[in-house]
């Protein structure tokens, strides 16, 4: 038999296992989430008072994206208006200046039908103009290097048959094209 020294030595261990078993089993699981329940509380709180600021932030954001929008229309190279006879009236006006200041003859225009691609609807005119080979090349540099995005088609270049009236005179050429660009969405 054991002395009576051993036996309560034996029991404190016993009993001193049982606590850390305990304590091993219950209370540190409880303590680790714990100590991770509050990291992410604190992180949350973090997150929230990110948020927070953001959405008082909005009003603003909104406000300067509808100025973007606003101003977008001529800048994204959409033809604009609020229908498609605009569209195209505002495309001839155009034509007709570019023709004028680069000195040539604009002999007819007419609106070539629309037509949706993609999303976006295709106005297009079609014209017939008299000018020297510079005006010609200064036309189409305008037409297609400015805004709103414009397109050459149909191009028809045809010298004057007849002869030139000054020896060192560029010619005169009969021009025959169509001229397109886009409207923004189904008008």
């Amino acid at each position: 038999m054991l002395s009576r020294n051993l036996r309560r030595a034996l029991a404190l261990s016993i009993l001193a296992a049982a606590i850390f078993g305990a304590y091993t089993l219950v209370l540190r699981p409880l303590e680790e989430g714990y100590g991770r329940d509050l990291a992410a509380a604190g992180q949350l709180r973090v997150a929230l008072a990110r948020y927070r600021a953001v959405g008082q932030a909005l009003p603003e954001f909104e406000r300067r994206l509808d100025a973007l929008k606003g101003s977008a229309a001529h800048r994204t190279g959409y033809l604009e208006g609020q229908s498609e006879a605009l569209g195209a009236a505002a495309l001839q006006e155009r034509l007709k200046s570019l023709v004028l200041r680069a000195g040539g003859r604009l002999k007819s225009i007419q609106v070539v039908p629309g037509k949706a691609e993609g999303g976006a609807k295709r106005i297009g005119v079609r014209g017939q103009m008299v000018a020297e080979l510079g005006a010609l090349q200064r036309v189409i540099y305008a037409l297609e290097a400015g805004q709103p995005y414009l397109f050459i088609d149909k191009l028809d270049i045809r010298a004057p048959s007849g002869p030139r009236q000054a020896p060192d005179a560029e010619p005169r050429l009969d021009i025959g094209f169509e001229v397109y660009g886009y409207m923004r969405g189904e008008v």
